[in-house]
């Protein structure tokens, strides 16, 4: 007689329930794993608006003071650059929550802005699985270190800190990590290879367990519909060239390329140029009325799924500007709804995109090449469609948020059967 197998408790941290990129990797996780049946409980920072929605840590106001505190240590570097380190160091009250509901495995994903210590991590008795949803866990500290690679040492003279010292913060936080980390019961997932081969490449998780898995979506509600009717339903022209460029604060962000969109758009073929509009998703701030001789439509920002899906539809490509990316979820969803992409090969970016098969990929930071693919696939109604045929197909295959989850359950059940005095054997 076959043995049913026990059902597994997982308890996933992430800062925020629903702010950025890792917050929406981490909740359609959620959703996926609770289908499978697993029996998950989701622990993230509140907002007022979000109070007594969500298994909460603490009371809005604490949480807003544990961010504030967190980043006084950076202070002390006037030319650090801004929102790119944690130092991690503010108490809170995670491991009694942890310990009060005794899961079989914690799955932490992005844990930033003063919500979890490091010395928590080592104060944990059950096996713990991490998503690099950044190098954070890696480094002395920042999130993006761009070319830098101390993390492969011990990090200091930070340049991210714009420090000069080998015993600077990056150094203290990188010590801290290398005694707190509980490498024993812990394994890494990694959503991109390349992410994968940086982490390998670290001092901090050398010799420990490193699985690549997709961040996945619901291919159902990200899928291809009526682009003339989401024109028409966002107030656009249907026989302009729509070029679609988002992400949160996508003007603001230097990471997020904006200036080198800029100059790629200047030199986009004049007849072409005439047709497109340039539609904007996530900026809080000033949008310009044109950029480059290229009108821009402000669409605003879209939290709603549904709504990012007609989005999605109503362009003819989106545009991937970044310098630096893992494996960006805007990709993953415009390849679902069938819109091509155009991107700089960076990170993860070439595990999503297949060069003109099912998208186009511009070599590193080069606005003239972004330009040169911009100016291929907009010049050919028939390619953009077989790209986006292609590209819909692959997250079909890849990324469909049953098969991402799938892949994390057999992961969770491997990990709680091998761990020493695991709780839960099937």
């Amino acid at each position: 007689m076959l043995r049913r197998a026990k059902i597994v408790k997982v308890t996933v941290l992430n800062t925020y329930a629903s702010t950025g990129g890792a917050a929406r990797a981490a909740m359609r996780l959620g959703i996926g794993l609770r289908r499978a049946g697993i029996e998950l409980t989701s622990l993230t920072r509140p907002t007022y608006s979000e109070k007594g929605r969500h298994d909460n840590c603490e009371e809005p106001w604490l949480a807003w003071a544990a961010g504030c505190l967190d980043i006084l240590p950076c202070k002390i570097y006037p030319r650090r650059k801004q929102h790119n380190f944690s130092p991690a160091w503010v108490p809170g009250s995670l491991v009694r929550k942890l310990q009060s509901l005794a899961p079989d495995l914690v799955h932490l994903h992005w844990v930033g802005d003063g919500f979890l210590r490091i010395e928590t991590l080592g104060q944990l008795d059950m096996p713990l699985v991490w998503t690099l949803h950044d190098s954070w866990p890696f480094t002395g500290g920042c999130y993006l270190p761009g070319p830098c690679r101390r993390y492969e040492a011990q990090c200091g003279s930070c340049p991210v800190r714009a420090s000069d010292k080998d015993r600077d913060l990056s150094r203290r936080v990188w010590k801290r990590k290398r005694r707190c980390y509980p490498l024993d019961k812990l394994t890494v997932v990694a959503p991109s290879h390349w992410m994968a081969q940086r982490a390998r490449c670290s001092s901090l998780f050398a010799g420990v367990r490193i699985e690549v898995i997709p961040n996945g979506i619901d291919t159902e509600q990200f899928r291809p519909g009526d682009r003339a009717a989401s024109r028409q339903a966002f107030g656009l022209e249907p026989d302009h060239l729509m070029i679609l460029f988002g992400a949160k604060n996508c003007l603001q962000d230097p990471n997020k390329g904006f200036d080198l969109l800029t100059a790629a758009l200047a030199t986009l073929d004049s007849a072409r140029k005439r047709r497109c509009r340039l539609l904007l998703v996530g900026e809080p701030g000033p949008v310009p009325a044109e950029i480059a001789g290229v009108p821009v439509v402000d669409l605003g920002q879209f939290a709603d799924e549904a709504a990012m899906t007609e989005v999605y539809r109503t362009a003819d490509c989106f545009v991937l500007a970044s310098r630096e990316e893992n494996l960006p979820n805007m990709v993953t969803e415009a390849m679902a709804c069938g819109t091509p992409c155009v991107a700089f090969a960076v990170g993860g970016v070439g595990e999503q995109i297949d060069h003109r098969h099912d998208g186009c990929l511009a070599a590193a930071s080069d606005p003239l090449a972004l330009a040169a693919e911009l100016d291929w696939l907009l010049a050919d109604e028939t390619c953009r469609r077989t790209l986006g045929a292609a590209a819909r197909h692959k997250v079909l295959a890849r990324f469909d948020m049953n098969i991402v989850a799938a892949r994390h359950l057999a992961l969770y059940r491997q990990i709680i059967e091998q761990a020493p005095h695991g709780r839960a054997k099937n």
